[in-house]
């Protein structure tokens, strides 16, 4: 039987890190009489559970595909630097046919004077994968990278990047012989784009 649930992740957080001296194993499971979503951890060689209350959802399916026209694959080494930019909410991923700069996103009201701009360079020659067949930029939030980048950091393998067109979401995964994690962000559309559109209202 599939069940798709939904429980307070700020919870489950607290359960994991209650314990001072690391989690060595750990069991997830789904009792339905009560209704509760158990986590049951071993702590050297003392078993504890943490039962907590779950909600039943509706499955959603995800809007994204990695049938893209720009893909790109490398260690999470490689990424590390962007998840040091700070100061600004967005940043752009500026992908040509040789390298991938990553820049501090400053909108068209924004003062470039007064904004702290930052930017790192990423050759082809990092990636183990590198098909991108012609200029794009996505623009996406800042702290949605960096919180993917610390799963996908301690996840240990190789990041698949699938980026399409602006307003399109940007697809990170990564995958070993037993899980396959997918992260998706929400892009920003091109502000050239969202003149137009404002200047011809339907």
């Amino acid at each position: 039987m599939r069940i798709s649930i939904k429980v307070p992740l700020k919870v489950v957080l607290e359960s994991l890190r209650s314990s001072q001296q690391g989690i060595d194993k750990l069991w997830i499971s789904i009792d339905q009489d009560p209704p509760r979503f158990v986590l049951t951890f071993e702590t050297a060689g003392i078993v504890r559970n943490r039962r907590l209350v779950y909600e039943e959802v509706d499955p959603l399916k995800a809007l994204y595909s990695r049938d893209t026209p720009c893909v790109l694959t490398c260690e999470p080494t490689v990424l590390a630097p962007i998840a040091t930019i700070s100061g600004v909410d967005e940043i752009t991923f500026d992908v040509s046919e040789s390298s991938v700069a990553v820049r501090s996103h400053l909108s068209a009201q924004a003062d470039a004077t007064r904004l702290l701009q930052t930017a790192v360079s990423l050759d082809r020659s990092n990636f183990r994968l590198f098909h991108a067949p012609g200029p794009l930029e996505l623009t996406f939030a800042l702290k949605d990278f960096k919180a993917l980048f610390t799963f996908l950091a301690s996840f240990g393998q190789a990041i698949d990047i699938f980026m399409d067109a602006p307003s399109r979401p940007v697809l990170f995964s990564a995958r070993d012989d037993a899980l396959l994690v997918d992260f998706v962000l929400a892009t920003l559309a091109n502000e050239e784009e969202e003149d137009t559109s404002s200047s011809h209202p339907t």
